[in-house]
């Protein structure tokens, strides 16, 4: 099955992002004096692009598009818009990124149809996206993008009526793992991690994780398994740098964990050491 992992990113800090609620610089809408706006909505997301992570089969894997009414109150009647593919995302997004993603093939994919409607009395939709996943080339990065337009019942707001979505393919470490552990903050002393991670597959041999217990908080990093089994950890949402000098860092194939020791903020070190053992796919 599909496994959908968003770290939104609309400048914001992940897991807070609330429909129509959100400041964000000069594009704020005040939804109690604002027309209701229909718009893309994800719990997560790390401010520029949504990961979309894929099994690799043979029959198609559904990927919902999550669109979400924003108002003052209760509609009487339904909103609607229409779901445009953005040509050139890849293209966009690369100027924006200075990354280097390339649009994905149509053969890849399908959309059964190019309109949303939300139902009076209810908040949100899902527009479905049928991908072919045993189609698309694991070796390439890839990128496709949506435009919310012609809103009828709502209006489109121009930051959150697009939205950028990289795909790829799960690579054997991703899933979901049980974190425990220690994040050691230099005044206010240690705290027990335990928490479940989603991990996601970023590259053949790479997955994005939480950082210490601050994924909710747009803390991530970009782990990197390496031939040897040992592992490279480079930062990732707003972690501003990580250094994993303090113990070894390594996986674990028979065992299926991974053994961390990191910390980041140079000035005053948050030292994490953690254990992040594979529970599910």
């Amino acid at each position: 099955m599909k496994k959908t992992f968003s770290f939104i990113i609309v400048a914001t800090v992940a897991g807070t992002f609330l429909a129509g609620c959100l400041k964000d610089d000069d594009n704020y809408i005040d939804y109690t004096e604002a027309p209701p706006a229909v718009q893309f909505l994800y719990a997560k997301h790390d401010g520029t692009r949504v990961i979309e992570a894929f099994d690799l089969a043979a029959e198609p894997q559904t990927m919902n598009l999550n669109v979400s009414l924003a108002s003052n109150g209760p509609l009487s009647g339904a909103a609607s818009a229409k779901v445009n593919l953005i040509a050139n995302a890849a293209e966009q997004y690369n100027t924006a990124h200075g990354t280097e993603y390339e649009q994905l093939p149509a053969n890849t994919y399908s959309i059964p149809q190019h309109t949303v409607s939300i139902p009076a009395g209810q908040t949100s939709v899902n527009f479905q996206v049928k991908i072919q996943s045993d189609k698309i080339d694991l070796a390439k990065k890839w990128m496709i993008g949506f435009q919310l337009a012609d809103g009828s019942g709502a209006v489109v707001p121009a930051n959150f009526g697009k939205i950028f979505i990289e795909v790829v393919i799960k690579n054997d470490w991703h899933g979901t793992y049980r974190a425990v552990g220690t994040f050691l903050h230099p005044s206010a002393g240690p705290r027990a991690i335990s928490e479940d991670k989603e991990l996601i597959t970023t590259g053949p041999r790479s997955v994005m994780a939480p950082l210490g217990d601050l994924g909710g908080a747009n803390y991530y990093m970009i782990m990197t398994i390496n031939a040897d089994n040992s592992v490279t950890i480079t930062p990732a949402g707003v972690t501003p740098n990580v250094d994993q000098s303090w113990g070894p860092n390594f996986y674990d194939p028979v065992k299926k964990e991974f053994h961390l020791n990191y910390s980041y903020n140079v000035a005053a070190p948050r030292i994490v050491d953690e254990v992040l053992t594979f529970s599910s796919r």
